[in-house]
């Protein structure tokens, strides 16, 4: 037995990896929303976001991918370089994230005197 006793996972642990998890997952569904006609179409027609969709699936796809990248690392049991990446990327991905639900999926709704000059 080691002097400290045993060292063990704790809850923090858990709540970190299972906010990794959930980026994970957000991000894939970044990946597969942007490429649903209702959003091609409403960016097309309402002119928001200003930034091409494909940025927001390119963020997803890439966290996803590091993130998955780090995990079979993990189990193979390599060297851990990515993980600090992945690390680093996760409150960024959650301003992508939010940026995306704010200026995509729920946009500010255009002002009443706009919709004549399109007229």
């Amino acid at each position: 037995m080691a002097p400290h006793g045993e060292i063990g996972f704790g809850a923090g642990l858990y709540v970190f990896f299972s906010i990794f998890i959930l980026l994970a997952i957000c991000g894939v569904w970044m990946m597969l929303d942007t490429t649903r006609a209702k959003r091609r179409l409403r960016r097309e027609l309402e002119h928001i976001p200003r930034e091409p969709l494909s940025v927001y699936a390119l963020c997803g796809g890439l966290y996803t991918v590091l993130f998955l990248l780090v995990i079979a690392l993990t189990v193979a049991g390599a060297r851990q370089t990515l993980t600090m990446i992945v690390l680093i990327a996760a409150p960024l991905m959650i301003v992508v994230e939010l940026a995306y639900l704010l200026r995509v999926v729920y946009p500010k709704p255009n002002k009443p005197g706009s919709l004549k000059e399109r007229s």
